[in-house]
């Protein structure tokens, strides 16, 4: 089985939105104990939509910090040198190198 989770269910789940927070919750659990017989995919656009409805929702940007960390999963499966980025900051304990494209620029290439 393949299946298309859509943004609403993950923010469902993260926000705890009621009356669906169970379902969601259920329907993940459910998702990730049977990642082998079943595969889930998400839009790219549905983890910057995450992001930016649980910023506005929790008003804290700390408590969503998904972007970056999706990108550095990415960097890491793809096996990346590098994270090219305009702030840098925002991956100071990441483990794929972050620097600027005009760090780049000048000295990697």
């Amino acid at each position: 089985m393949t299946v298309l989770i859509d943004t609403n269910v993950i923010l469902d789940y993260v926000l705890k939105r009621e009356p669906f927070a169970q379902s969601a919750s259920d329907c993940l659990e459910y998702l990730l104990i049977n990642k082998g017989k079943c595969k889930s995919w998400l839009t790219a656009s549905t983890i910057t939509d995450i992001y930016y409805v649980a910023r506005r929702a929790l008003n804290n940007n700390t408590s969503a910090k998904y972007e970056d960390a999706l990108q550095i999963q990415c960097a890491d499966r793809l096996k990346a040198d590098y994270i090219i980025t305009h702030n840098t900051n925002d991956f100071v304990n990441s483990p794929i190198q972050a620097v600027t494209a005009k760090e780049f620029n000048d000295n990697l290439t």
